[in-house]
């Protein structure tokens, strides 16, 4: 297969679209439906809904209307706060990471975002990802974080009601980054310590299922297959089976 150089931002949006044909496997699967809500990991900075782009910078989440996909068309911005990270779409809202909390906006009907609620944790990078029951947020405390010590934990919170965010309980990690969940399955990044997989079905209490030999940057979860992002490589993971999750292919890239 062939080498293709790409950059974060690229990897992001291709391999929520792509179909990923692996090069260690016959297996082929599609990609979901994104014509509505764009696929993207808990790293990512921008994510389509309907016909709107959300993209997040250090202070802001700005809305472009994207109708006409080569003539996006700027519309407005919202301050969120200092060191905003990530944004993750979940339904009709979105999941906004920050340095300092989580912070919660709906989606109104002409696409605004609006503010609803917000959970304030220690300083620390904020990747996020929700089923709509509980946000799980990895908080780390590596240099890039730009933090002199800090925490490395996943924190389970309770969104269920969605205008005050409870935590309910901390895993310690060795040093998480990007997190994923579907179908009560949950993945979490956690770097040089590999892919930790875990049953989230009686979440809070998250059950380990196996951890998989992956330097882990970032996941991207699909149907029943997962798209990890690690250095140089895209692994295609498959979860069908709780019981039996395994590597299934894998793409190199340069980054």
């Amino acid at each position: 297969m062939k080498k293709i150089i790409l950059n974060i931002f690229n990897i992001t949006l291709l391999v929520g679209l792509m179909i990923f044909t692996s090069c260690e496997s016959d297996v082929v699967t599609k990609a979901p439906d994104v014509s509505s809500t764009g696929v993207a990991g808990s790293l990512a900075r921008f994510s389509v809904v309907g016909d709107y782009l959300y993209v997040v910078d250090n202070t802001n989440l700005n809305m472009y209307d994207v109708t006409q996909a080569d003539n996006p068309v700027f519309m407005k911005t919202v301050n969120v706060g200092q060191g905003v990270e990530t944004i993750f779409p979940f339904a009709d809202q979105l999941f906004i990471g920050s340095e300092n909390g989580l912070f919660i906006y709906d989606i109104a009907p002409d696409g605004t975002p609006e503010y609803i609620s917000e959970y304030q944790h220690f300083t620390s990078c904020d990747p996020v990802a929700t089923d709509g029951q509980y946000a799980y947020v990895t908080l780390r405390s590596a240099n890039e974080c730009n933090l002199n010590g800090g925490i490395d934990v996943l924190e389970v919170i309770d969104v269920s009601d969605i205008q005050n965010p409870v935590l309910m309980r901390q895993y310690e990690m060795e040093g998480p980054l990007g997190v994923g969940i579907r179908n009560d399955v949950l993945f979490v990044c956690d770097v040089e310590a590999g892919l930790k997989i875990f049953n989230a079905q009686n979440a809070p209490n998250l059950t380990p299922i196996t951890t998989l030999d992956i330097e882990a940057r970032d996941v991207i979860m699909l149907e029943t297959t997962a798209l990890v992002l690690a250095p140089n490589k895209i692994f295609q993971v498959d979860f069908s089976d709780i019981n039996d999750i395994k590597i299934i292919g894998s793409m190199r890239i340069e980054i």
